[in-house]
C-alpha cells in the first residue's frame, strides 16, 4: 500500500481507539425495559439492571412523556419514551394501579398509524416511534424525486443484512407494536443480492 492510501485511511477510517469509545458511548446509553408476568427488569448500562416485581409497586402514573414508578411514597423510577420497549411495557402494566392512566394508553395506540417504512403501526405526529424515520412529506423533495424513493432507501437502511445475517424483509410484530396488514414491503431480497 502507499503512503497515499495510508494517509487517505487514516483520514477517512476511525482509530481502533475511536471506534472503541464510540462503542463504549452506545453500549453506556442502552436503556431496555423487559417486561414480563411478574414484574419487569430496567437496564441503564451494561452493567446496570434493575428488578422491579408488580407486588412491590404501589403505583405508576404517566403523563405524555414519562412513567413514574413508586413505591414506599416515592418514585424510584422515571421511564421515557427513548427506553427500548417503553411501547410495550405501558401497555403490560397490570390493571391494578388507581393512578395509571389505562384509557390515555388505549387512546394512543388508537391514534397511531402505518408506518410505510417498517411496516409496524407506529407513526404518531409524523414520525415512526418504531423504526425513527419521518413519514413522508414534501419537505423531503429537496432530497428524494419520489415518496417511492424515500421510502425504498429507508427499507434498504431497515433491512440490509449485517455480516452473513440471512435477509428478512418482514413487519412483525416488536416494542409493542402491531404489524399493518397493508404494508408491502417496496425492497425484495433480489435487491440486497444483486447490490453485494
Amino acid at each position: 500500500m502507499n503512503i497515499f492510501n495510508k494517509i487517505l485511511l487514516w483520514f477517512i477510517l476511525p482509530s481502533k481507539r475511536k471506534i472503541k469509545k464510540i462503542t463504549d458511548n452506545v453500549i453506556k446509553n442502552i436503556k431496555i425495559i423487559e417486561t414480563n408476568s411478574e414484574g419487569f427488569t430496567v437496564t441503564t448500562t451494561d452493567t446496570e439492571k434493575k428488578n422491579y416485581h408488580w407486588k412491590d409497586i404501589l403505583n405508576i402514573r404517566i403523563n405524555d412523556s414519562k412513567t413514574e414508578i413508586i413505591s414506599d411514597k416515592k418514585i424510584i423510577e422515571v421511564l421515557t419514551p427513548d427506553y427500548t420497549n417503553y411501547y410495550d411495557f405501558i401497555q403490560k402494566i397490570p390493571k391494578d394501579y388507581k393512578d395509571f392512566d389505562y384509557s390515555f394508553v388505549d387512546l394512543f395506540f388508537t391514534k397511531l398509524s402505518g408506518c410505510k417504512c417498517c411496516g409496524l403501526i407506529s407513526l404518531f405526529d409524523n414520525k415512526c416511534l418504531a423504526c425513527g424515520f419521518e413519514k413522508w412529506n414534501n419537505g423531503l423533495l429537496d432530497e428524494y424525486n419520489s415518496e417511492e424513493e424515500y421510502n425504498r432507501e429507508r427499507q434498504y437502511e431497515l433491512f440490509e443484512p449485517f455480516n452473513d445475517d440471512e435477509i428478512d424483509i418482514n413487519n412483525k410484530p416488536e416494542q409493542g407494536f402491531k404489524s399493518d396488514t397493508l404494508w408491502i414491503p417496496i425492497v425484495k431480497k433480489e435487491d440486497f443480492v444483486n447490490s453485494y
